[in-house]
């Protein structure tokens, strides 16, 4: 969004041209600032006093914000741990994939057509013009989205899609209100026209991939699309003296406009009625819920867990970031995360972990049966000093260790 600001302010603010550029470089130093002070206050923090940077081999801040959450997810040369995260190859077609097809693209060509519609319609306003800084504005949002979600070769979710939602919904307002308008236009009704077209075989080819959720709301966009489509052709051959000497118009640009919404509306409903939970949600009746299977069920584990919780700094421990993830969530005391989210930061080392287990600040040890991890990192060095020194027992489906128990020596 910020050169969706900064280029609308220098095209359609009311000043001169100098001090529009003052303006923008005193509102760069000023974020730069306000968002660097955080990255500052970390990095001036001595390592000791705060957690492990996560993600990274360096323990460094700008190695997580730069590379790893940074630039690493354009150029698919992110490293977390120590080990390359597997991304995937950009495409512009990369907008209209099944997920990003629920999750945002429903008017993403309504809107591209609305920049297009909205700047040649308004060609002679003046630089200030209201309607064209909003096309300046949501246009420059919406492309600068679109260039790095195509461009990003590291990991991408899709519901990076939600930035590009105020566009969207701003840009199809300006493009549907533009071509009432001009609907005299031939030209701007034609790309009215053509840009409807592409809206309604889009809505219709995402009901086509979530078969079964509300068939017939899909038939009735194709047919009411269809015949809004004849409407508008009809009118396009009308003589200019006849188009708008009755309701038919205004009836017909309602249908239009419900028609293309319809779709939107009945995901977004489906959406906001069901559960979800997991790092990478996703919209529409196929995407509801997808990822509560991943969160942890810490269940079975709660009433072992929180006995004589008081006792330790951290009622348990685990190389999987998913158990703790959900045993903290579900007990509301700590639980240590060994190795971060992908289980390869060297934090907390071998050595740390012993220390804390001698003091009894560490109650248990969790894991899932039967993974052994063949890697040299403190967490695997840590599961196998555990299994070696403790005995264990399954709970809940869990292999757990007892920590406060006298090791074993070997």
């Amino acid at each position: 969004m910020v050169p969706a600001f900064a280029v609308t302010y220098l095209v359609a603010a009311p000043v001169t041209l100098k001090i529009r550029i003052l303006h923008l470089l005193r509102a760069a130093v000023g974020m730069i600032v306000v968002a660097g002070s955080w990255l500052a206050i970390v990095e001036l923090t001595p390592a000791a006093n705060r957690p492990w940077i996560g993600s990274t081999t360096t323990n460094n801040i700008w190695d997580l914000t730069i590379g790893y959450n940074g630039l690493g997810r354009l150029t698919g040369n992110e490293v977390a741990g120590g080990t390359h995260v597997a991304g995937a190859s950009g495409s512009i077609l990369r907008m209209f994939d099944l997920r990003m097809l629920v999750d945002a693209s429903w008017l993403l060509i309504a809107a591209m057509a609305a920049i297009a519609v909205g700047l040649w319609a308004i060609r002679a306003s003046a630089r200030t013009d209201r309607t064209r800084a909003g096309v300046i504005m949501w246009g420059t949002w919406l492309a600068t989205c679109v260039v790095v979600f195509s461009a990003m070769s590291g990991i991408f979710h899709s519901y990076y899609a939600i930035e590009l939602a105020p566009a969207i919904a701003a840009l199809f307002g300006i493009g549907a209100s533009t071509v009432w308008r001009r609907r005299h236009r031939r030209a701007i009704l034609i790309a009215g026209i053509i840009a409807f077209g592409v809206t309604i075989a889009t809505a219709v080819t995402t009901f086509s991939f979530n078969r079964g959720f509300v068939p017939w709301l899909k038939w009735s966009i194709l047919a009411l699309g269809v015949l809004c489509l004849a409407g508008w052709i009809v009118f396009l051959f009308l003589p200019t003296a006849h188009r708008d000497k009755q309701w038919t118009p205004r009836v017909l640009a309602f249908v239009t406009v419900l028609t293309c919404l319809s779709g939107p509306a009945a995901f977004s409903v489906s959406t906001a009625l069901s559960g979800h939970a997991g790092s990478t949600v996703s919209a529409g009746p196929n995407g509801a819920g997808r990822h509560l299977s991943r969160r942890f069920n810490c269940a079975p584990l709660v009433s072992m867990l929180i006995e004589n919780s008081a006792s330790f700094t951290w009622v348990a421990a685990s190389g999987s970031a998913r158990i703790p993830e959900g045993c903290q969530l579900a007990t509301g005391h700590p639980v240590m995360s060994i190795g971060g989210f992908y289980g390869k930061d060297p934090a907390v080392t071998l050595r740390q972990f012993t220390t804390f287990v001698k003091e009894h600040r560490v109650h248990y040890y969790l894991e899932y049966p039967g993974k052994t991890s063949k890697a040299k990192d403190p967490a695997a060095q840590i599961q196998a000093w555990v299994r070696t020194h403790y005995a264990t027992r399954q709970v809940g489906g869990i292999s757990v260790y007892d920590l406060s128990t006298a090791p074993t020596e070997n």
